[in-house]
């Protein structure tokens, strides 16, 4: 069979691609909705999964990578007069290259699709403000500071005044300016955003709601990375117990709770609560992202931790051996 998992991913990619076109479109015209959708359904037919055909090439182990490469090179001449279809499709594929960490490829995509935009629809409209908040997180990814910082504070106000102050999307953009104070080491600033934005979401959705949860999760990021592990853990605790509170759980969501909590723990030498959090979690982190998995191996480390400051070597050991496999596991793998 020819290369069943790459054809999967390429027509998931597909789906995505044409999906994101049409919702992005509610409420326009239907006639202009119809035929946009016409033009990327042709694209995604005849450019990107014609790619992954085992007719169309001699490379049976084709990788999604190479299926973009391969179809990113025939926008530009097929939708020349068709710029929001060009747009749309220069900016997924911009978002596609950024999710595989391919920053440098991504970037020519996305700037592209700010320029279709700038030029055919204005700065202010929401296809371009789409395109540059793209831009921004590139730019943030990339560790450009300098590019990354000025670009979401001038987004941040061109959507309260476009779309106001409480609008999910301006809040959105707001909740990215504060992360990113976070990792420049400006936490004053960074509180300040997270504890606003806790306060609109709280009033806006209320306390249960899941974008509010998320609110809070990010407020205690902001007081752990301020060295302030006993305020972050009381933010946690609350989550935790508002979460399994409600009649539609997450158990995802509850569990990645569990790991922060759980490594906060750790900071504040609490290894019987570190221990009691961190075990849910390696077991589903083992069974459902790899033993390998950055995160996986993260808090195995806490959890050996944990075993090792209470006595119970035996486990503590048999972690180690299990990261030191691991991690010797990906260096081998990174030299081929």
């Amino acid at each position: 069979a020819f290369a069943g998992i790459t054809l999967a991913l390429a027509v998931g990619l597909a789906l995505a691609l044409l999906g994101f076109a049409q919702a992005r479109r509610a409420g326009q015209r239907a006639e202009e909705d119809a035929a946009i959708a016409n033009a990327i359904k042709d694209f995604l037919q005849r450019d990107l999964l014609a790619q992954a055909d085992p007719d169309n090439t001699t490379n049976r182990n084709m990788t999604v990578r190479e299926v973009l490469d391969r179809a990113s090179g025939k926008i530009k001449d097929r939708f020349t007069n068709q710029p929001m279809v060009e747009a749309e499709l220069e900016l997924t594929l911009g978002n596609t290259y950024m999710g595989l960490s391919e920053l440098d490829v991504a970037e020519p995509h996305i700037r592209r699709a700010v320029e279709i935009c700038t030029r055919s629809f204005g700065r202010d409209t929401p296809q371009t403000l789409d395109a540059l908040y793209a831009l921004a997180i590139l730019y943030c990814n990339q560790e450009k500071r300098d590019k990354a910082e000025p670009l979401l504070r001038q987004l941040v106000e061109t959507y309260r005044r476009t779309l106001g102050p409480e609008n999910a999307t301006t809040l959105d953009c707001l909740r990215e300016l504060g992360r990113n104070y976070q990792y420049w080491g400006r936490a004053d600033q960074a509180e300040e955003i997270m504890r606003d934005l806790l306060e609109k979401r709280r009033r806006l959705l209320g306390p249960k709601h899941p974008e509010t949860l998320n609110a809070m999760v990010d407020l205690a990021g902001v007081y752990n990375f301020s060295e302030r592990s006993s305020d972050a853990a009381v933010i946690y605790e609350e989550v935790l117990n508002t979460a399994r509170s409600g009649s539609d759980k997450d158990d995802r969501f509850i569990l990645a709770v569990l790991g922060q909590l759980g490594e906060n723990c750790i900071h504040q030498r609490n290894y019987p609560r570190a221990a009691e959090l961190l075990e849910p979690v390696v077991e589903f982190e083992r069974r459902v992202k790899g033993p390998r998995h950055y995160e996986t191996l993260r808090h195995m480390e806490c959890l050996a931790q944990a075993y090792g400051c209470l006595g119970s070597w035996t486990s503590c050991i048999q972690f180690c051996r299990e990261i030191t496999s691991s991690t010797n596991d990906l260096a081998r793998a990174s030299e081929y």
